[in-house]
């Protein structure tokens, strides 16, 4: 089990790399405020990641500004705004179908979930152009598997930190739990060699 960073180590992780490219941050405050937002942030290395390389395309030479981290809306707000910047790009369909395939990420628990594509890609093209730009956008990660493409949430960061994700899962908290139970139903039917009695 790893311990989570101290502030120092943070602080670390935000100054060492950048320092080993020639790059510095414009103040020390802007660097407290980092390492205070990663500390206090729910998945905050994942948001931090995020946020320090929306601030590395942002930077202003070879300094990284207070100005650019306020543009980005901080730790917390850089990947909830670059998701928002991912959907807006899309057609209204493939804004309603990429809602759904992130739904379909996230389980009845809040966790992330993996789907092959044929779950995620049911209306044709507007689907599989959604689902493109979505591992575009960088909040979809797509792995081989052996029944093929597999996808996933990039950040559970996501789930718990985009208020737009968020709210879809809270207005159909009720419809997923059904169709979770559902899910858990039919693995067990088929474990048990589609047995007339574990039907509902």
């Amino acid at each position: 089990i790893l311990r989570p960073l101290s502030g120092e180590k943070i602080r670390e992780v935000i100054t060492g790399p950048a320092h080993k490219k020639g790059v510095s941050f414009e103040n020390d405050e802007m660097l407290k405020l980092l390492v205070e937002s990663t500390a206090q942030a729910d998945g905050g290395l994942p948001l931090l990641q995020f946020a320090l390389a929306e601030l590395w395309e942002v930077k202003t030479g070879d300094v990284i500004t207070a100005r650019a981290l306020e543009s980005i809306g901080g730790v917390e707000g850089a990947l909830a705004r670059h998701a928002d910047h991912v959907l807006s790009r899309l057609q209204s369909e493939q804004r309603l179908v990429a809602r759904r395939i992130l739904m379909n990420l996230v389980t009845v628990e809040g966790t992330r979930a993996r789907r092959i594509e044929d779950e995620l890609v049911r209306e044709g093209a507007p689907a599989k152009t959604a689902l493109e730009a979505l591992v575009r956008g960088r909040l979809l990660v797509a792995r081989d598997t052996p029944e093929g493409a597999a996808y996933e949430v990039a950040h559970e960061a996501l789930i718990k930190g985009w208020g737009t994700l968020k709210r879809w899962l809270e207005e159909n908290a009720e419809a997923r739990a059904v169709k979770g139970r559902l899910e858990a139903s039919t693995a067990e039917w088929l474990r048990l060699g589609k047995s007339r009695d574990a039907l509902w």
